[in-house]
Order: C-alpha cells, then sequence, then structure tokens
C-alpha cells in the first residue's frame, strides 16, 4: 500500500493529509517488512493476508529486530512517521 516508504525519503507535506489509521498503517506496513510478528491479533490476520509477509515473517520477532532487517530509508521513514505520529497525539 505504501511502496514510497522503501524507494524515497518521504516529507511533511506527503502524510500532511493522512489520517491517524493510515498513518498507523504505514508504519505497521514498514515494520511487518522487517518480519515483525505482531501481538494483536487484528493487526497480524490483516497482514497474514499477504503473501509477502508470509514469507518475511519470523515468529518472535521484536520490533527491534525488525527495524535491524530494513533499509537505511525504511529505518528512516519509520523514524519520521512515528514522529508525526506523537507529534499529533500531543
Amino acid at each position: 500500500m505504501f511502496p514510497e516508504t522503501r524507494t524515497r525519503r518521504l516529507t511533511a507535506a506527503d502524510v500532511a493529509g493522512w489520517d491517524e489509521d493510515k498513518l498507523r498503517y504505514a508504519i505497521n506496513e514498514i515494520y511487518a517488512r522487517g518480519g515483525y510478528d505482531f501481538a494483536t491479533p487484528e493487526i497480524k490476520d490483516i497482514f497474514m493476508r499477504l503473501s509477502w509477509y508470509n514469507d518475511r515473517v519470523v515468529i518472535g520477532r521484536s520490533q527491534d529486530e525488525a527495524a535491524r532487517h530494513l533499509s537505511p530509508l525504511e529505518n528512516a521513514n519509520l523514524e519520521f512517521l512515528q514522529r508525526i505520529r506523537q507529534a499529533r497525539v500531543h
């Protein structure tokens, strides 16, 4: 859904119109690419339907472990999206 998170650095303009759900999904999608094993059943079910996730998920893999399997660009976008999300919460 968000292939640009692995091909270019996101900007504030890119995400300005994103609501909380879209922002959260983009963050989760990046973690999923790193093989994160989601603890929340609803989120895990969403990604388990995707063949590329089934090939990457590692049972018990933490977010930190998943982040180590991402490219520097994906990690930069992940951190950026997390900062945006935190700023909107506060």
